[in-house]
């Protein structure tokens, strides 16, 4: 098991020691009905860990789990940053409160925007953590209590940003993230496109850790929306963006033809979006994608992957293809 000390050396950047009470509220219902299992129950149990589903965020769901957590009195969360955001906007409200972890949250699975990580700490009162690893890989990348990028994890795995034509770019400029495992006896994998972006960061971290190179994620591959023409767009410019003004509370993009837009929300207080929001969300997503007809449509409901996690942005008919 030579990961697990990478991914106990992650957490103690934070403050996590050895032997914390870990909550993970977890949208992958594989997971939480594999945790019922006595061997993994046997497992959690010595790590101190409570699993939950956070697959239905329905308000009796929340309302129970959150009973769950406050007797449990973890140390540490760690789920989902859109379950996370469901969790606050129930604390909003109905006026419950959360107990708070003293020594913070490690969001995983799914992109952490500013936004999101603000609503979190405030309704948490700790600090936000960003972790980055998969199934397949392990820990990837952590940041620590600087929180100014994630600290690859170079005794775990090789990282490389590589363009559209699969060659690298220089220092500090978006592209897909190409990882090598150095820890996997049995099948390594050799410049796996794990399906995300990002960018090397320049310089050193203030945290002293100048032998560990940083990387910022800029969203999933597939996240990347393109006009006729050619100009694109990835994950983080929609939720800058429609977060930017208020009246939307959660949204999904999908872009099922090269010269269309569809953009599915959940309007705040149960309104639409005033014309004002909406001719602005359309003048600056037409600045960027010239060409492209926008439409937007109320929703009841954004559904969740079978993994549990949100998919902000559907690409299924690029521009360039």
């Amino acid at each position: 098991q030579i990961k697990a000390p990478l991914v106990r050396r992650a957490y103690e950047w934070a403050g996590i020691r050895l032997g914390d009470r870990e909550f993970r509220l977890s949208g992958a219902r594989f997971d939480v009905a594999r945790s019922k299992r006595a061997r993994e129950r046997v497992f959690n149990w010595l790590n101190n860990r409570a699993v939950v589903s956070a697959y239905a965020m329905d308000d009796g769901s929340i309302e129970a789990m959150l009973r769950y957590m406050n007797g449990y009195r973890p140390d540490y969360l760690f789920s989902y940053p859109s379950s996370l955001v469901h969790v606050c906007d129930y604390l909003k409200r109905s006026g419950a409160t959360a107990y708070s972890p003293p020594k913070g949250i490690f969001t995983s699975g799914e992109q952490l925007d500013p936004w999101q990580r603000e609503l979190i700490e405030a309704h948490f009162k700790t600090k936000v953590y960003n972790f980055y690893g998969c199934r397949e890989v392990g820990i990837i990348a952590q940041e620590c209590d600087r929180r100014n990028g994630l600290h690859v994890v170079p005794e775990n795995v090789l990282i490389e940003i590589l363009d559209e034509d699969g060659r690298p770019v220089p220092l500090g400029i978006d592209g897909e993230i190409v990882v090598t495992d150095l820890c996997n006896f049995v099948m390594p994998f050799i410049r796996y496109r794990i399906g995300d972006r990002g960018r090397m960061l320049e310089g050193n971290c203030g945290c002293g850790r100048y032998g560990l190179p940083r990387i910022a994620l800029e969203g999933r591959t597939f996240d990347i929306v393109r006009s006729p023409s050619g100009n694109a767009v990835g994950g983080t410019f929609w939720t800058l963006l429609l977060k930017s003004r208020p009246g939307i509370y959660q949204f999904q993009v999908i872009q099922n033809q090269p010269d269309s837009i569809t953009i599915n929300y959940i309007p705040e207080n149960n309104r639409s979006l005033s014309d004002a929001a909406r001719d602005y969300f359309s003048k600056e997503i037409q600045s960027r994608l010239k060409d492209v007809n926008i439409r937007f449509n109320i929703v009841n409901r954004i559904h969740l992957l079978e993994s549990g996690k949100r998919q902000f942005v559907i690409s299924q008919k690029s521009g360039k293809d």
